[in-house]
């Protein structure tokens, strides 16, 4: 009579439960990753916003679609379709670190209306669909904005997402004779010390 621990039940048990492991471990290094910027970045009248391909494989047939939540009178809210500038793009490149490119980084642009932007209780829903190249998966995300999320500026390059703030020039002929006065007193006071210094070498 065999054991249980002989047994071909439990063998295939066991089986089942490592491949089923391997089978979750393969899926999960190459199921699509993708990262969606937190803010819009607004330069001039054109708003962008920006999707990363986190993988070592490219995404193909990528969809994407913005749409504006306007307010309706009572609890209501119309869904806004918003036409993108350029069409999509066949694909997206596959991550690399040292990529110089960086076509695995894309920026999406939309030509926002001014209605949207000076009600504050207008927000916007951006999904991005995408599929796997080697495995087929499809990967599907969703960020939600509101005005608050849109900054005038400009992406970094590559797999950041900050944005790099438009500066104002009022703010720069505000600040810029506070610096210029800064430098200059520590000219001065960097011209004196190397007076005492060489009188005391003099001695």
């Amino acid at each position: 009579m065999a054991t249980l621990t002989n047994s071909p039940f439990i063998d295939a048990i066991i089986g089942g439960v490592v491949a089923s492991l391997m089978f979750f471990l393969a899926m999960l290094f190459i199921r699509p990753r993708v990262k969606i910027s937190g803010k819009i970045c607004r330069v001039g009248k054109v708003f962008r916003i920006k999707v990363v391909n986190c993988t070592w494989w490219m995404l193909k047939n990528p969809r994407y679609t913005l749409e504006a939540h306007e307010p309706r009178p009572g609890k209501n809210f119309a869904n806004n379709p918003i036409k993108p500038l350029q069409p999509a793009p066949l694909y997206i490149d596959k991550y690399r670190p040292y990529n110089p490119t960086n076509s695995y980084a894309v920026r999406f642009s939309y030509g926002m209306p001014e209605e949207y932007l000076t009600d504050e209780r207008c927000d916007f829903e951006f999904v991005f669909i995408a599929e796997h190249a080697f495995s087929n998966t499809t990967i599907c995300k969703k960020r939600r904005y509101t005005c608050d999320d849109i900054i005038e500026g400009k992406f970094v390059s590559g797999k950041s997402m900050d944005i790099i703030p438009k500066k104002t020039p009022c703010k720069e002929a505000k600040t810029s004779p506070m610096l210029n006065d800064k430098k200059s007193r520590f000219k001065k006071i960097r011209n004196r010390v190397f007076l005492i210094i060489r009188f005391l070498l003099s001695v």
